[in-house]
């Protein structure tokens, strides 16, 4: 089976092709999806798509319109009481976006034990599942960009400045820069720590999305780090009995 995945998110689209193994992965801009129709356009032979979208309705929309060539269904993946073999906590089930139950879904595959899924893009998840594959919570905060950004909007002195992570910032660029990534890796350790307090075995730790590669050189736990995890999990969904 050729299967199409789709992760649609605030910043890029991500989408891949999966036959017994990626045989492609792409990104593009969630502001410019018009590049998705010069590359669908080639696409033949997909048996199955199966898409999340958090990026709104429009997207939704212009995702639905450029794949109507293939004359594939799309599954659109929706937050509910359970995906795959996690058990989704929240006290609404489907105010929980679709990604983060696609991420732990790949996460929980991955480990099979407790494990924190923390997918690193426009905005930081940080999601704990128990060993037996029950979501319990999780947290979320701005991404480094967001953070910036927020900054520079609030406060009239702190620009958004090019800098570095180092020990201790003499530069107000590298100050921003390097409380952006400690804000990010306090969030997750903080969060490891809960889960580990629960927990008979100690807990994965699994990192996803754009800025992952980004953050995990300073993170002080042993960690795993898949950009692509929202996609892992659709296909995850998408070929397996529980689909």
């Amino acid at each position: 089976m050729k299967l199409l995945a789709i992760d649609a998110g605030n910043s890029r689209i991500k989408w891949g092709i999966y036959s017994d193994g990626w045989l492609q992965i792409s990104t593009a801009e969630t502001t410019s999806p018009e590049t998705l129709h010069r590359e669908w356009s080639f696409l033949e032979g997909i048996d199955k798509i199966i898409a999340v979208n958090v990026a709104g309705p429009k997207i939704e929309n212009i995702i639905t319109s450029y794949l109507e060539p293939l004359r594939c269904q799309i599954d659109w993946v929706r937050s509910s009481s359970s995906l795959g073999e996690i058990k989704n906590g929240y006290l609404d089930p489907k105010k929980l976006g679709a990604d983060r139950l696609a991420a732990m879904v790949a996460a929980w595959d991955r480990a099979r034990k407790p494990v924190i899924v923390a997918d690193c893009g426009t905005t930081i998840t940080v999601d704990a599942v128990d060993g037996r594959g029950h979501f319990l919570g999780g947290i979320i905060l701005p991404g480094k960009d967001l953070m910036k950004r927020y900054l520079a909007e609030s406060a009239h002195n702190l620009k958004i400045l090019p800098g570095k992570h180092i020990l201790f910032p003499v530069t107000t660029g590298d100050a921003i820069f390097t409380g952006s990534i400690d804000a990010s890796c306090g969030a997750i350790e903080r969060m490891h720590k809960r889960l580990a307090d629960v927990s008979i075995v100690t807990p994965a730790l699994i990192l996803g999305g754009g800025d992952a590669g980004l953050i995990s050189p300073y993170l002080q736990i042993e960690h795993e780090c898949h950009e692509f995890l929202v996609l892992n999990g659709l296909v995850s969904i998408g070929v397996s009995p529980y689909a």
